[in-house]
């Protein structure tokens, strides 16, 4: 059910090395921490903007320097993004079917003028998918065009635009 909310726990993290493609960050009390390779995460690098400007990334190496600390690294996969929620049409009549699942657009573009990646649960869409994703200002059908990286966590499509839908 889109509409739960769920607590989500955070912590505070330092930023150790920044580049143009992601940064490295450390905190310390590891045991309280649960982060893996490859998982999905929005970060702000500069500690001061919204969450709707935070980045959104991918956890590439992670490592333990010492018993109380963790250090990661975090490649930059988009500036920013919409989290929305999306469902698999069926694609000869494009009925809706099934559930809808979190999913994020990023970045977050005009979807008719610019490319855009559909990144959803792993293994929920597949390649040629057509699939409704609830915006914030309207509806959109799009066609999951390439599978363009997968981990255990999710998948991220590259996607094209079919045609928009009034919300009213």
């Amino acid at each position: 059910n889109i509409t739960e909310a769920r607590q989500v726990d955070s912590n505070s993290w330092y930023q150790k090395d920044m580049s143009a493609e992601g940064l490295a960050i450390y905190t310390e009390g590891a045991d309280a921490i649960n982060v893996t390779v490859g998982e999905l995460m929005a970060f702000d690098a500069g500690g001061e903007s919204s969450p709707e400007n935070w980045k959104l990334g991918i956890v590439r190496w992670l490592r333990c320097p010492t018993e109380v600390g963790v250090e990661i690294g975090i490649q930059c996969l988009a500036e920013n993004a919409w989290a929305v929620a999306s469902k698999k049409m069926k694609t000869d009549t494009i009925e809706e079917r099934g559930q809808y699942v979190r999913t994020f657009i990023a970045p977050r573009v005009n979807l008719l003028e610019q490319p855009a990646t559909l990144i959803a649960p792993a293994e929920a869409y597949r390649c040629n998918d057509v699939v409704m994703v609830n915006l914030p200002e309207e509806i959109v059908h799009v066609k999951l065009v390439d599978l363009i990286e997968t981990t255990p966590q999710f998948d991220r499509f590259n996607i094209t635009m079919l045609h928009l839908v009034d919300k009213n």
